[in-house]
């Protein structure tokens, strides 16, 4: 994944499901969700696409306006509903840089 900053859109986030090691086959995934924990710890939560194929296990977001609003950590995790199993999958820290700002 890019290093996300404040106010970035068109940023493609790239997640990959795996189970003990091996790439999650998503074949039949009915709900494909990413949840974003700001840091002021409310959640938005956006459909995911997969990225190429089912066999690969890989999900992706681009993001859009107001998705990235604050500066700091931030944790993703997905929620997935397949046809023999629905959860969450292990949360992942990540941190939203604040840009530079041109005075």
């Amino acid at each position: 994944m890019s290093e996300l900053h404040v106010g970035d859109i068109g940023t493609i986030m790239h997640f990959t499901i795996k189970e003990a090691g091996v790439a999650v086959q998503l074949f039949g995934a009915t709900v494909k969700n990413l949840l974003l924990e700001k840091k002021d710890k409310t959640v938005i939560t956006r459909a995911m696409a997969f990225h190429s194929t089912v066999d690969d296990g890989v999900l992706t977001y681009t993001t859009t306006t107001g998705d990235l609003d604050q500066a700091g950590k931030w944790n993703a995790q997905i929620y997935l509903e397949l046809p023999s199993w629905k959860g969450h999958t292990s949360k992942a820290a990540m941190t939203v840089y604040q840009p530079l700002v041109v005075t």
